[in-house]
């Protein structure tokens, strides 16, 4: 279809605005009490029903209440009701909501804080100005400056990037791309991985790359998506991080390619790759005209071929969202064009029209005139899961209820699947004064349209959540979101000290602050400053509803990411704030939109190219999967090997598939029966390396098919030395030399044992009777490791290598025989189904919820679980113990937020549902036995807990006795070095005093001998001083004969 063909298609349902006129008609004077239940036979949301009552109530005339004052009266009079409030009070005692110092201090309180607000603002706005003067001046000057000129006239991606990489090389950024190091990223880990998938890949290990992807495909492992390492410089990041990408890259085509793994193990792979890695997604955010920019970072991504699968809209960016996922990519890429803006007329009344609308309902917009022209933007009464369907991308829309306290909602295919889409818009741009309430309206099976959720009204969702990341996470594991903020209110106030994505800061090579250190605090200090301020009126309730709403969360929410684009906007788009562009002025809007846009796409795509291999890996999976005979599957049952072969390749021509995990394509094809427990049984195949070569399978089992075995030993791998070399890994370990006995004990004692690569297919319950609690078994399929299957014991002793010789596995597996043999009878009647769910309840708890969460989170978890199966147990007819609700603080604190715990509940037989608009978590009696089980498997999980505690504790205290008894000899014999030096300090001491006394009476002995000559001593006697009072002589150095002598003479 033509571009001008698109443009002027008309998709206005007239029954459909009929009906959605009479239910916003309807719902005034609708009382609860007449309204009927739903038709079990009508689609209905999974959250809340709709309600086919107010339908057929639409087909006869509505009868109001008598509202006259007296029979004289019009009937039509609305009388208002006195208000009796301050009388009420009085009569019945009560008091009013607020004290007297509330009503006293509250509006001069309000007042001050606002005055401080203010003045606040205006400082702020001085020192942006002050910060945008200075770097004009200083920094983007000559040659520099006309580069940057030159970037921001680019035209095309292609151009701009041209003169983004001379303008990285004019300032010298290239340099800092070409060093690894940098601390703002592991750059040694990333260049081990890299390494290693290089090495691994060309050695065609598949397994080998499968155990380092496992370990590295992360959502920002080591740093490598942080913006830091993109702000930078102009185009780019450092080459070891875009080379890192490219291998990964590679590695994943590379594992999907091969014909060395089963079908089953790429699934298992990829899958858990999706989970860990996530997706990102395209948050479109309000802000009335300014929301026209998104067109332009819409065209930017298309055009790139990076739009996420997930984009969510509010208010004008909802518009932009609907848009999006109601189209493909062909049609997208003839409506984004300048022509587009004739099709928005959304304000094209006069002020004479508008003004009297406000006068009559207090807003300025009708909602029936903006239905019809959202039926363009939407193709027409488009539900969110027709829009699914179509297109594979997955629209929101964030809303809230007219009650104040209700929360945010926001909806999708999975929250509101047949709900039309342009009443979600109409909804999501109901600002208080611009446009009413309205009701939310769904499509049944016959066509036709009735309010949804009892005709309850919504508006505008940015007034409290205007990005909803968190809610994005919690239903798509949305990890990487991209926003687009042209909210007016908030894009005042972007400002990057560090520069970002794309946009380095102009001052030291990309290294320093904007304007300067001491401009870019006192910026951050005032932005604080004012976020405190407004948090301390909503705190307080200091601001009063106005037109109903409660506007003091506008400026507390968050509203950028880790990819953030902000359109640079004009003042004149301030004044045209409500108003519609033209041709011309759509067309700058959008070339703003992608010039903005241009700079976050290499952190964009580097991300992307990562995921869309998962996905495609994911594709070409279903694919084979789908595309198996049934004969397979029954040769399967039979225990004969799975046929090894490459996966089909996914087509150029192809589109990805619409769905993207198991449960969705059942959704999508209404297949109960696809939600089943299916096991598939896995024969073991030979290999003496990770990889095998040739595919005897009657030769040992591959040590790392156990996703386990392959995690220690990429561990190992990337914990190895630049300098060492990988080829050692590669070595095929050595096979010992009696196999006549090997081969004797694993034909007559592994074909007993249940093994990790062998499950037997025994059905734990009718299939038929489970299909409504079987929902989440696709993700429950994981191999059976014989690890897992060791008691706890052997399993501490387990080789970390991952070349595990086969004679460690027929070792182990006597070792499993011995225990067989010497189990009590009630241990041995563990077989068959309840020996698999036993083996499952022990992986879920180890490493599903020991090994994710901390050791004391994991107790009080496993503690709460058992609390929660015990009760049960014990009294199985007290209907308190069949369900919990996860939005109690104990139980959201152990089972919903820790890892795992969730999963073990639900295979406990407690399964999520919805009962008056309230979450349960609800018993299904028909898995007493797993519930049993399971209670049995937490009792003997918290006494090997407690053994081990007791271990460890006991461990401790040898130590503590260890090191007291070092400690005392080394007191002790500090001790007696110290007695024994004080001993020959004394023996020295009286040598030294008899060396003394022996001198002195040899010096005796020798003056009288010899006297002194008297003669010399009276010539002498005339040049000496003394000293006063001491006889000394000051500087006579003579013996002491001489003084003595003289001493003699002057006496």
């Amino acid at each position: 279809m033509s571009s001008e063909a698109l443009l002027s298609a008309d998709y206005v349902n007239q029954a459909h605005i009929l009906a959605f006129a009479e239910a916003l008609k309807l719902v005034d004077h609708d009382s609860p009490h007449d309204r009927t239940q739903p038709d079990p036979s009508s689609p209905t949301s999974p959250v809340v029903p709709a309600t086919p009552g107010l339908a057929r109530k639409a087909s006869k005339p509505s009868i109001q209440k008598v509202s006259a004052l007296s029979d004289f009266a019009p009937i039509n009079l609305r009388v208002k009701k006195r208000k009796r409030k301050e009388k009420t009070y009085r009569s019945h005692g009560k008091t009013p909501r607020h004290d007297w110092s509330f009503v006293l201090f509250r509006w001069p309180l309000l007042g001050f804080i606002f005055l401080i607000i203010a003045v606040q603002f205006g400082f702020y706005v001085f020192l942006r100005q002050l910060v945008n003067v200075k770097e004009w001046i200083s920094a983007w000057r000559g040659q520099k400056g006309r580069l940057r000129k030159k970037l921001r006239a680019s035209r095309t991606y292609g151009e701009w990037k041209t003169t983004a990489l001379a303008l990285d090389e004019y300032l010298h950024f290239d340099e800092w791309k070409k060093e690894d190091e940098d601390p703002f990223y592991d750059w040694k880990l990333v260049r081990k991985v890299h390494r290693s998938l290089k090495t691994l890949r060309e050695a065609n290990d598949v397994r080998g790359c499968l155990g380092v992807l496992e370990t590295c495909i992360r959502s920002n492992f080591a740093a490598v998506e942080s913006p830091r390492l993109y702000s930078e410089t102009f185009l780019g990041t450092k080459d070891l991080i875009e080379t890192y990408f490219e291998e990964q890259e590679k590695a994943l085509e590379f594992i999907r390619d091969s014909p060395d793994l089963k079908i089953d193990e790429k699934k298992r792979f990829f899958k858990a790759a999706n989970t860990n890695l996530g997706i990102s997604a395209l948050c479109l955010s309000g802000g009335a005209s300014f929301g026209y920019y998104h067109f332009g970072v819409v065209k930017a991504l298309l055009d790139e071929g990076l739009l996420p699968r997930v984009i969510t809209g509010t208010s004008a960016g909802g518009l932009i969202a609907a848009l999006c996922c109601t189209r493909k990519d062909s049609e997208l890429k003839q409506l984004l064009v300048p022509e587009l803006a004739n099709r928005i007329t959304a304000c094209e009344d006069s002020f004479g029209v508008w003004s009297k609308r406000v006068w009559r309902t207090g807003a300025r917009f009708d909602p029936i005139t903006w239905a019809r022209k959202c039926t363009f933007f939407t193709r027409g009464s488009m539900t969110f899961k027709e829009a699914y369907l179509r297109t594979g991308r997955i629209l929101n829309i964030s809303v809230i209820p007219v009650d104040r306290h209700s929360p945010t909602r926001l909806l999708n295919y999975l929250t509101a699947p047949n709900v039309v889409i342009w009443s979600c818009l109409l909804a999501s741009a109901a600002v208080p004064g611009i446009l009413p309430p309205v009701v939310l309206m769904q499509k049944l099976r016959d066509g036709s349209v009735v309010p949804w959720n009892w005709g309850s009204r919504f508006k505008d969702g940015s007034l409290r959540v205007d990005v909803p990341i968190q809610a994005l996470h919690t239903y798509f594991n949305v990890t990487a979101p991209v926003v687009s903020q042209v909210n007016p209110h908030v894009h005042l106030f972007f400002f990057a000290p560090r520069g970002s994505a794309g946009k380095p800061v102009a001052h030291r090579k990309g290294k320093g602050w904007r304007g300067n250190f001491i401009l870019s605090a006192a910026e951050q200090w005032l932005k604080h400053e004012l976020t405190k301020n407004f948090k301390l009126i909503r705190d307080l309730e200091l601001l009063p509803q106005l037109l109903g709403q409660d506007w003091s969360s506008v400026f507390l929410q968050r509203f950028d990411a880790n990819v953030t684009i902000w359109p640079r906007t004009r003042f004149w788009d301030w004044i045209r704030i409500l108003s519609d562009p033209d041709p011309q002025e759509l067309e700058r809007m959008m070339r703003v939109g992608q010039l903005v846009t241009w700079p976050k796409l290499r952190i964009i795509a580097n991300r992307a190219r990562i995921e869309k291999q998962i996905y495609l890996g994911r594709q070409s999976i279903r694919k084979s999967l789908n595309s198996k005979p049934a004969t397979d599957t029954a040769h399967q049952r039979n225990g004969n090997a799975q046929r090894l072969a490459p996966s089909p390749q996914p087509s150029g021509s192809d589109r990805p598939l619409s769905v993207d995990t198991d449960a969705e394509q059942a959704f999508s094809h209404n297949s109960r029966p696809f939600f089943r427990n299916k096991r598939i049984r896995i024969s073991p195949s030979n290999s003496g390396v990770s990889t095998p070569k040739e595919h005897h399978h009657n030769r040992h089992a591959d040590p790392l098919r156990s996703p386990a075995s392959r995690r220690k030993w990429a561990s190992s791998l990337l914990s190895t030395d630049d300098g060492v070399s990988l080829h050692s890994e590669l070595a095929p370990p050595s096979t010992p030399g009696n196999e006549g006995f090997l081969t004797r004990l694993r034909t007559k004692s592994l074909s007993t044992l249940p093994s990790g690569t062998t499950v037997q297919e025994i059905p734990l319950l009718d299939p038929a009777d489970d299909d409504a609690w079987s929902s989440d078994s696709s993700s429950d399929d994981d191999l059976v490791e014989l690890t897992h299957s060791l008691p706890f014991t052997t399993m501490s002793s387990a080789p970390s290598s991952s070349n595990i010789a086969a004679a460690d596995l027929a070792a182990a597996a006597e070792r499993r025989l011995q225990q067989r043999q010497a189990a009590s009878p009630s241990e041995l009647q563990f077989s068959g189904a309840e020996h698999d769910l036993r083996q499952k309840f022990r992986r879920l708890i180890q490493p599903g919820i020991l090994g994710r969460n901390a050791d004391a989170q994991a107790l009080a978890s496993l503690k709460t679980l058992l609390t929660i199966a015990e009760n049960l147990l014990n009294d199985f007819d007290n209907e308190k113990f069949r369900q919990f609700k996860p939005t109690n603080p104990l139980i959201k604190r152990n089972i919903i937020d820790p890892k795992g715990t969730v999963e073990y509940a639900r295979e406990l037989g407690f399964n999520p549902e919805v009962r008056d608009y309230q979450p349960y978590y609800t018993f299904n009696p028909r898995k007493k036995d797993h519930l049993r089980i399971g209670a049995e498997i937490l009792r003997a999980q918290f006494e090997l807990l407690e053994q081990k505690e007791a271990r460890a504790s006991q461990a401790k205290k040898e130590e503590k006795a260890v090191a007291a008894a070092a400690a005392e000899k080394v007191r002790l014999a500090y001790e007696d070095d110290r007695k024994k030096k004080m001993l020959f300090d004394e023996l020295e001491k009286e040598r030294r005093q008899a060396r003394i006394a022996a001198a002195a009476a040899r010096e005796a002995a020798t003056r009288e001998a010899a006297p002194p000559d008297e003669e010399d001593a009276d010539g002498d006697e005339d040049d000496e001083d003394f000293m006063p009072g001491s006889g000394n002589v000051l500087g006579h150095t003579s013996n002491p004969s001489n003084s003595v002598s003289s001493n003699k003479k002057t006496d």
